[in-house]
C-alpha cells in the first residue's frame, strides 16, 4: 500500500486477469492527494467538493486483486471553472434584471499550459444552462421563498 502511494510497485499487465476495481488519485495544486477506491464495475465517477478556479491531477490504475495493481495512467491535467458573477441592474414591482458572466480563470503555470485541460462549458453541448434562484417573502403568507429557473443560452 505505501508503494502504491508513492506510485512505486510492481507493474502488471496481464490481459485476462480481471479487473477488482479502479484506484483513482486526485492531486490538487497544494499537493495534496486525494485517493478513492472504485469497484470493478463503475466506468464513470463525479469528483465533487473541488475548488473553483484550481488546478487538478488526476490518475487511475487497475485493482487486480490481492494486492497487485496495474499501472498508472498518464497524468491528466485539469483546472475547473471560477466562479459565476451575478449582476442586479433592475427590481421591479414584479419582475428583475439579472446579468451574469463567469469569472475569468488564472493563468496555469507556463509549463503546464498546452496540457490543461480547462472544460468551458460552451463547448459542452449546444449551448449553457444556467439555474437562477430568486429569494423573497411572499406577501400574503409572510414564508421566505425560493423560487428557482433553469435558463438556456442557445
Amino acid at each position: 500500500e505505501k508503494q502504491l502511494h508513492n506510485g512505486e510497485g510492481e507493474v502488471l499487465s496481464a490481459p485476462d486477469m480481471p479487473i477488482c476495481g479502479y484506484h483513482l488519485r486526485i492531486l490538487n495544486e497544494n499537493g495534496q492527494v486525494s485517493d478513492k477506491h472504485l469497484e470493478g464495475t463503475v466506468r464513470q465517477h463525479t469528483l465533487s467538493g473541488l475548488t473553483h478556479n484550481a488546478m487538478y491531477v488526476v490518475l487511475m490504475c487497475a485493482d487486480y486483486g490481492s494486492g497487485e495493481w496495474g499501472s498508472w495512467s498518464q497524468p491528466l491535467k485539469i483546472m475547473t471553472q471560477n466562479t459565476i458573477q451575478l449582476n442586479i441592474s433592475y427590481v421591479g414591482e414584479n419582475f428583475i434584471d439579472a446579468t451574469w458572466k463567469r469569472a475569468p480563470n488564472k493563468k496555469p503555470n507556463p509549463i503546464d499550459a498546452s496540457t490543461v485541460i480547462i472544460a468551458s462549458p460552451a463547448q459542452q453541448g449546444t449551448g449553457r444552462q444556467y439555474e437562477a434562484s430568486l429569494r423573497y417573502i411572499d406577501p400574503t403568507t409572510g414564508a421566505e421563498k425560493d423560487d428557482r429557473r433553469r435558463i438556456r443560452d442557445a
